[in-house]
């Protein structure tokens, strides 16, 4: 997780509860309340998730989470061959919703972002596991409007069994 100097505060307070619930965290910087005006690898990562006009506003995020695989352990490794299931992608999809779900309560603002360059982000924050979303979280302008998704309708997206 990297920040600029206005988002560290807020980027201390996700690294505690992360590490409290058992998630390793890498720290990537700023480290000091010290004007750095973006951080060169934050604003790298952010210009990583941007292409074809995707993501622009990632820039101006004073936090982005970037969240990589892991690989698994022989448990883990044993059951997603069994069961021909990806459990990584499934903890990276709790762990996502429950960041934005905590960051919404708190009376912030975020976006999942999965038009990234993984390859990119890798090399920026010296990942060996596949990047699989970065985060952006901050407190959103009071001008900020925000722009209509284009989703499935909920009984496109669920089967009820009676």
């Amino acid at each position: 997780i990297g920040s600029d100097h206005g988002g560290l505060n807020l980027k201390k307070e996700i690294i505690k509860h992360l590490q409290k619930q058992g998630i390793t965290v890498e720290d990537v910087g700023t480290y000091t309340e010290e004007s750095c005006h973006y951080p060169i690898y934050a604003k790298k990562v952010a210009k990583a998730t941007q292409g074809m006009g995707m993501n622009k506003f990632a820039a101006d995020a004073p936090v982005l989470i970037a969240l990589s695989e892991m690989p698994y352990v022989a448990t883990a490794a044993f059951g997603a061959k069994v069961k021909n299931n990806d459990y990584r992608s499934i903890d990276i999809g709790i762990l996502s919703a429950y960041i934005t779900a905590e960051a919404t309560a708190q009376g912030l603002g975020t976006c999942i972002l999965g038009w990234l360059d993984d390859k990119e982000i890798r090399e920026i924050c010296n990942l060996d596991g596949a990047v699989r979303l970065v985060i952006t979280l901050g407190y959103a302008s009071e001008d900020d409007n925000l722009r209509q998704k284009k989703r499935k309708d909920i009984p496109e997206l669920i089967k009820i069994m009676e």
